[in-house]
């Protein structure tokens, strides 16, 4: 019935980095789910080149950012924006879609980028409420 775990010995130090690593990607993906930026923000995070030394932690930005909208989405909404979007939907894909529409709308650049996002995700993917 129940099934017998085998122990694990952790060396201290590991364990504090292990835990470490944890916290700080938790709390860097709540930073970004509830951080403010405008849509020119959000292109210089997410629009990036490989020759640009600060490429990958900018990148990585951009992805958290966009993880961040996706799951507050999944639980409320934002600024009356409700997306369901399904979980078939790789996050690469939503960070793609997402970069292509704040690219076609310049006129919103000044607006948060997290609300223009979720307009989007909501018109893309609305949630059929019964």
């Amino acid at each position: 019935m129940f099934q017998k775990f085998r122990k694990v010995k952790c060396d201290p130090a590991q364990l504090a980095g292990i835990v470490l690593s944890i916290s700080i990607l938790l709390s860097v993906n709540t930073a970004h789910a509830t951080e403010s930026i405008n849509g020119h923000r959000f292109i210089s995070l997410c629009v990036v080149v490989d020759s640009d030394y600060q490429s990958k932690q900018r990148f990585a930005e951009c992805e958290s950012f966009v993880g961040g909208v996706r799951e507050v989405l999944g639980n409320q909404t934002i600024h009356g924006h409700r997306a369901c979007i399904p979980g078939s939907v790789p996050d690469i894909q939503l960070l793609v879609a997402g970069i292509v529409r704040m690219k076609s709308v310049p006129e919103q650049h000044d607006g948060e980028a997290h609300v223009i996002l979720a307009e989007f995700f909501a018109q893309r993917w609305p949630c059929n409420d019964r």
